[in-house]
């Protein structure tokens, strides 16, 4: 009589809810996931903060646009230029410091989006 061995099955016992503790296994996983939602919450930081600055840019924009033209120094294509670049890297220096509060606001609103309520707390 030829003996058949029967190997165990390879995830243990198909028991519903029981989790094997195998050292090593679910840590690489883990930090796969951790490195990866804190890669998306910095791109969804970055990307509030970018729209913060697009935001004070075209403040700073409009508010320009209603102080009156003096004629002291003219009107130039390179003034318009220049005003336009420096509204920007304002622009862009307010919202990467404290800024206006936007991206703080985007950031608790797109993040609440991102990261759904646990089925435990219902």
């Amino acid at each position: 009589m030829t003996e058949q061995l029967i190997a165990p099955p390879v995830n243990g016992p198909q028991t519903p809810g029981l989790k094997l503790n195998r050292p090593g296994i679910g840590k690489a996983k883990e930090t796969e996931s951790l490195s990866a939602s804190s890669e998306k919450a910095q791109q969804l930081r970055k990307a509030c903060v970018d729209m913060e600055s697009l935001f004070i840019h075209q403040l700073l924009k409009e508010m320009r646009a209603t102080i009156p033209k003096s004629g002291l120094f003219g009107k130039s294509h390179a003034q318009d230029i220049y005003t336009g670049m420096l509204d920007g890297r304002l622009a862009q220096e307010i919202s990467q410091n404290r800024g206006l509060g936007l991206s703080a606001m985007l950031m608790r609103q797109l993040g609440a989006i991102e990261s759904p309520p646990d089925e435990s707390s219902r």
